[in-house]
């Protein structure tokens, strides 16, 4: 039955560290899947679910489906195929954090329809819900939602440790899904026009044309070298066309060009690195 499953073990989830230090001990989705369950008993949540918004009855690859949630809500959401529908996958557009379900129509205008739902979701344990937008799960995107609070105190208290919680999932699952970001993304011009630091329009000037390129310009200022990148991956002006780049700031696991850090999803892809213990030595024959 869903939500009924119990802990596993005892986790310290009042600190940081101890959410993202169990985080990295996940080796595949099955213990993913685990640790969340534990942390949503810790939170007293009796609901999880850590999910791509997208038609899950046919899943592909890139597809993220940990879940634990009511039986009438995954019938809607999930069975039926209603996620466009959802309210509080809709309220992941538009909101830039965690947010609590009570906070919904802050975000989004609510409909009759929506307040069917919230309603329908109320009378199955669904009364006071956390979700953590997650704009780079894979290709599309997603969410972590924790739901079944017994009081809106209580999820109020667990709003910012599920913020931590989700957001570090997101880069620990990202790891398992084999995903190349050049089957769902291409650059275009607004991304260079967000390089302004000639240091990195120049590493991935070398990146997408290569290093003899880049040491020719190397003296030119950040927009030019923008400029000739793009040129590159349109194949623009005489420029040989590069295919399928992604920066590595987008990449799983996430990189900078830099070593100024500064850069959130490596610092926080770096706090998510899954944590293999070392082998024990072979004993020695009596």
């Amino acid at each position: 039955m869903a939500g009924q499953t119990q802990s596993s073990g005892a986790f310290g989830f009042g600190l940081a560290d101890d959410i993202l230090r169990t985080l990295r001990s996940a080796a595949d989705r099955k213990s993913l899947r685990s640790i969340t369950r534990d942390f949503s008993d810790e939170i007293r949540s009796r609901y999880f679910a850590l999910v791509t918004h997208e038609d899950l009855r046919a899943p592909r690859p890139g597809t993220v489906d940990l879940r634990d949630y009511a039986e009438g809500a995954e019938r809607r959401i999930v069975g039926e195929g209603r996620y466009r529908r959802d309210p509080v996958m809709r309220g992941c557009l538009f909101a830039d954090s965690a947010f609590l379900w009570s906070e919904l129509r802050d975000i989004i205008t609510l409909d009759h329809r929506d307040r069917i739902a919230l309603e329908l979701g109320r009378r199955e344990g669904l009364n006071e819900g956390i979700t953590v937008p997650c704009g780079k799960l894979g290709y599309s995107l997603g969410s972590c939602t924790f739901a079944g609070f017994r009081s809106s105190r209580m999820a109020e208290l667990a709003l910012a440790p599920a913020q931590m919680f989700g957001s570090a999932a997101v880069d620990a699952v990202g790891s398992y899904l084999d995903i190349d970001m050049a089957d769902w993304w291409q650059a275009d011009a607004c991304l260079f026009e967000l390089v302004r630091d000639r240091e990195v329009a120049s590493s991935l000037l070398a990146e997408i044309a290569g290093d003899v390129v880049a040491k020719a310009n190397a003296g030119e200022k950040a927009k030019t070298v923008n400029k000739i990148a793009r040129d590159h991956l349109e194949g623009a002006n005489g420029r040989a066309k590069v295919e399928r780049w992604v920066p590595r700031w987008m990449r799983f696991p996430p990189a900078a060009y830099t070593t100024r850090g500064g850069v959130a999803s490596v610092a926080a892809a770096g706090r998510a690195i899954r944590i293999v213990p070392d082998p024990e030595p072979e004993k020695l024959a009596a």
